[in-house]
């Protein structure tokens, strides 16, 4: 029994010695921008279930889902704009609908990361955050979700947002955007806009949670 311990412990050592090591130079990866490359991908819905806060909340700070390992925060706090007239946070999530994923033509075709925007839409920053907006993209020259090196730019929620357990009621519908009631067991029922725009380039779609708005006529 100890001449058949001893050899396993040889050739466990022998296996550590003389494996080649790990290639830790490539920097290639699957997904733009690269910073999002160890997150794990999301159904939309399951995404949507994640931002929507807890039935009850009246606030919503600049920290909201800070410490979530299915964000990559770009931006420590929130910004500024030139302007001066509102604040936001952005930050990137991989998120697919119903399997399908955004894309990007980088050399290869590749999984393209989702913006996530925190936008308080006011200047004193301390009223906190407004809205939430969730699209395919970035929002640098390279990464904007439109045009013919990329795929998959534009989606329908409905079906992701049912599988999430999430109910959502059409509540009014022009020719750009549908507006959604949105609720769901243990969270607060919020209004939605879900946007799809284009013109001669292509089409892109994107979600906008009101998760602190009151605005009423949220197609016009």
């Amino acid at each position: 029994m100890r001449k058949i311990l001893l050899c396993i412990a040889i050739l466990v050592l022998n296996s550590v010695l003389f494996s080649p090591p790990a290639d830790c130079s490539s920097t290639e990866s699957n997904i733009y921008p690269q910073t999002a490359n160890k997150l794990e991908s999301l159904e939309l819905g399951q995404a949507i279930l994640m931002l929507i806060p807890p039935a009850g909340t009246n606030y919503i700070n600049w920290s909201y889902e800070s410490n979530s390992d299915d964000i990559e925060w770009l931006d420590d706090t929130y910004k500024s704009n030139p302007a001066g007239t509102h604040n936001y946070r952005t930050g990137l999530m991989r998120i697919n609908v119903e399997g399908v994923k955004s894309t990007i033509l980088r050399k290869k075709k590749i999984e393209l990361a989702w913006s996530v925007v925190y936008n308080g839409n006011s200047p004193n920053p301390n009223s906190g955050v407004q809205t939430i907006e969730l699209k395919p993209g970035t929002s640098d020259g390279e990464g904007i979700c439109f045009g013919s090196t990329f795929e998959n730019c534009t989606f329908s929620p409905l079906e992701s947002l049912a599988r999430a357990n999430i109910k959502a009621k059409v509540i009014c519908k022009d020719l750009e955007t549908t507006g959604l009631l949105l609720s769901a067991k243990g969270k607060k029922t919020i209004k939605a806009k879900w946007v799809t725009s284009g013109g001669a380039g292509g089409e892109s779609s994107w979600l906008e949670l009101l998760v602190n708005d009151e605005e009423k006529n949220i197609c016009n």
